[in-house]
């Protein structure tokens, strides 16, 4: 997941936001939109949940503080952070249909292990070490 979706995007505009229309992948393993705006929305949800973390450390520094107000106003931009995070999570249906993506764009994400697919594993061949099934 990591290198598939965090480590592969880029702003359209980088005087703008990290925010679905103005990110866009890299390298797509089958194209398409709908791979495009699954990995999206991902990324958009992860720039905007940064935002409730920070809030959280802010909320436990509060408690050690016994800082009643302080508690209150981080749990506050918490939770309106989160409420962003799933605003964006419902617009996955915008442009990714679910049998498109669990009959096309899941596969490469799952991996090989205990795949139907691969039981024995994969195996590459003509590479360093790709005698080995890939596990």
């Amino acid at each position: 997941y990591y290198s598939y979706n965090a480590c592969n995007w880029k702003r359209i505009n980088p005087e703008k936001g990290v925010e679905l229309g103005n990110i866009t992948r890299l390298l797509n393993f089958r194209g398409g939109q709908d791979e495009e705006w699954f990995s999206m929305v991902h990324v958009a949800i992860e720039a905007q949940g940064g935002s409730a973390l920070q809030a959280m450390v802010d909320a436990h520094a509060a408690v050690i503080k016994l800082d009643a107000q302080g508690i209150a106003l981080a749990l506050e931009r918490a939770a309106e952070a989160l409420e962003s995070c799933t605003n964006i999570l419902r617009r996955m249906e915008e442009r990714c249909d679910s049998y498109i993506y669990h009959t096309r764009v899941r596969l490469p994400m799952g991996g090989w292990n205990d795949s139907n697919l691969f039981p024995q594993g994969l195996g590459y061949q003509g590479v360093p070490g790709g005698n080995q099934e890939q596990r």
